[in-house]
C-alpha cells in the first residue's frame, strides 16, 4: 500500500480531513461523492411481495426470489441470466405485479442472524418476470447506477452496519421498510462506481475460481474413499488381505477421565472435529464438575451420539489435537490400534453415507426419539479394512496428502475472502480511489 494511502487512513481514523475529502452524515468521505438518504435514491415497491396465498396460484414464467434465496445468490454472485433463481411454474394474474427489471435490488428483512438487511441486485434480468417473495423488501432506484455496483455497496459494512442498528428482535431479527428509508447511500459518479465495481468483479472471479478448485479436490477426495478404501484399486507393492472385521478389532474403548478436572473442554462439529468448545459456541456448556468427562489424546476416535445434520445417528471424529482434551462423558472415546488406521476411520467416516450405512443396523431409538447405544454395541458392526499395517499407513499417507491439498486451497480462499472485504471497506467508502490503484 502506497504510503499516500496508509496516511490518508491514519487522518482519517483521527477524525482529520485529507485534502479532497469532507465531513458528512456518515462520516469523512471524497468531496465529489454524494451522500443521500435511502428514500430519495430508491423507491420501494409495495406491490411487488407475493403472499403464501398468491404463490399457490401462479402460472407462467415467473421467478420468486424469497429471503431465503438472497444470501445465496449473493454469495454465489449468481446473475438473472442463470437458472439458478428459483422458479414457480404456475398461475398468476398478469398485472398484480410490478415484475423487477436490472437495477431493482431486493433486501432480506428476517433472519435469525446479522445476515438480515443483505441485499441482491438484479442484473441481466432480460425477458423475464421477477417477483419478490416472502420477507423481502424490494426497491427501484431513482437514479442510474452503474451495473454491480449498488449490491457491492448495499452488502459493504458501511452501509450494513446502519441496518444493523436498526434490526429489531432477539432470535429472529428483522428490519423494516421504515428503517431502510432511514438509512444513508454514498454514491461517486457513475464512471467510478464502474471503475469500483470491475474490481470487486474481478476479484469475485478469483474466489470463484478458486471455489470451483476445491469443489474438483473434494471430488477427487471422494474418488478415493470410493476406491481405496473398498480395496477396488489397490496401491503398487501391496497385495495383503483385506477382509470384514469388527470395529472393536481395531479400536477400543478408553475409560480415562479429567478426575484433575485441568483439561481443555471440547465438542465435536462435522465441519472442524475435535474443537475448543468455547472457540466453537462461543460459551462452554460444561458442567461445574467435569471429573467425570471423557480425556481424548492425538489420534483418538471420539464418537457423539447426537444426531447433526447429514448425520441422524451422530458424527464419527478422530482428534487431530496434540494435547490431551476432555469431551461430555455422554461421548464414546475410543483408542485406534495405530494412528494411520484412526485417519483412515475418520476419512471414511465424513461420509454421511458411510456413517449412516454403518451405524442404522445398531440403532435403537427411544421416547422422543433419542438415540440408544452403549459403546459395545458401536463396536459390534463390521467394516472391510486392509490388515497390513504397512498398507493402512500407505493409505494414510495419500489420504493426508488428499486432505492437506484441501486444507491450503480452504485457507487461499479464506485469505482471497479477506482481500475482498478489505478492498469493498476502503474502495466503496472513498479511503482508497480508484486513481490510487
Amino acid at each position: 500500500m502506497k504510503q499516500e494511502i496508509k496516511d490518508r487512513i491514519e487522518q482519517i481514523k483521527k477524525g482529520q480531513f485529507p485534502e479532497g475529502y469532507k465531513k458528512t452524515k456518515i462520516g469523512i468521505v471524497p468531496s465529489e461523492w454524494e451522500v443521500e438518504d435511502f428514500g430519495d435514491v430508491f423507491t420501494l415497491i409495495s406491490n411487488n411481495t407475493l403472499t403464501r396465498n398468491d404463490m399457490n396460484y401462479i402460472e407462467g414464467d415467473i421467478f420468486n426470489i424469497h429471503y431465503g434465496d438472497i444470501l445465496t445468490i449473493y454469495n454465489e454472485n449468481l446473475d438473472c441470466s442463470s437458472n439458478q433463481i428459483p422458479f414457480i411454474n404456475n398461475d398468476i394474474l398478469m398485472n398484480k405485479y410490478e415484475f423487477l427489471n436490472d437495477g431493482y435490488v431486493i433486501f432480506s428483512d428476517t433472519a435469525e442472524d446479522y445476515t438480515v438487511g443483505k441485499a441482491i441486485e438484479l442484473f441481466n434480468v432480460g425477458n423475464k418476470k421477477i417477483v419478490s417473495g416472502l420477507h423481502t423488501i424490494p426497491c427501484k432506484p431513482n437514479k442510474l447506477f452503474a451495473p454491480k455496483w449498488l449490491g457491492y455497496f448495499l452488502n459493504s459494512s458501511m452501509y450494513h452496519n446502519q441496518l444493523m442498528l436498526l434490526a429489531t428482535g432477539i432470535k429472529v431479527m428483522s428490519v423494516s421498510k421504515a428503517s431502510i428509508k432511514t438509512t444513508l447511500v454514498l454514491y461517486p459518479d457513475i464512471k467510478e462506481q464502474q471503475k469500483i465495481a470491475t474490481i470487486l468483479s474481478t476479484q469475485d472471479k478469483v474466489i470463484e475460481l478458486k471455489e470451483k478448485l476445491i469443489s474438483e479436490k473434494e471430488k477427487q477426495k471422494k474418488y478415493l474413499m470410493q476406491t481405496i478404501l473398498t480395496g477396488k484399486k489397490r496401491l503398487n507393492g501391496f497385495s495383503g488381505e483385506w477382509r470384514k472385521v469388527k470395529l472393536g478389532d481395531v479400536i477400543n474403548e478408553k475409560n480415562a477421565k479429567n478426575i484433575s478436572q485441568n483439561l481443555m473442554v471440547c465438542s465435536v462439529s462435522v465441519k472442524r472435529g475435535v474443537i475448543n468448545q468455547v472457540e466453537y459456541l462461543g460459551r462452554s456448556f460444561s458442567s461445574s464438575d467435569t471429573s467425570k468427562y471423557n480425556v481424548v489424546s492425538y489420534g483418538d476416535i471420539v464418537y457423539t451420539k447426537s444426531p447433526t445434520g447429514e448425520f441422524p445417528y451422530g458424527i464419527i471424529k478422530q482428534s487431530y489435537l496434540k494435547q490431551d482434551v476432555a469431551v461430555s462423558p455422554l461421548y464414546g472415546v475410543f483408542r485406534p490400534l495405530n494412528y494411520a488406521l484412526g485417519y483412515i476411520l475418520q476419512f471414511y467416516f465424513q461420509y454421511p453415507i458411510n456413517t449412516n450405512n454403518y451405524l442404522t443396523p445398531i440403532i435403537q431409538k427411544g421416547a422422543k426419539n433419542t438415540i440408544n447405544i452403549s459403546n459395545s454395541t458401536f463396536l459390534s458392526n463390521k467394516l472391510y479394512l486392509p490388515i497390513d499395517p504397512e498398507e493402512q499407513q500407505a493409505i494414510a499417507n495419500i489420504l493426508t496428502t488428499a486432505d492437506r491439498e484441501i486444507e491450503l486451497l480452504k485457507q487461499d480462499l479464506e485469505e482471497e475472502k479477506r482481500k475482498k472485504k478489505s478492498l469493498m471497506q476502503l474502495l466503496l467508502t472513498g479511503i482508497v480511489r480508484v486513481t490510487d490503484c
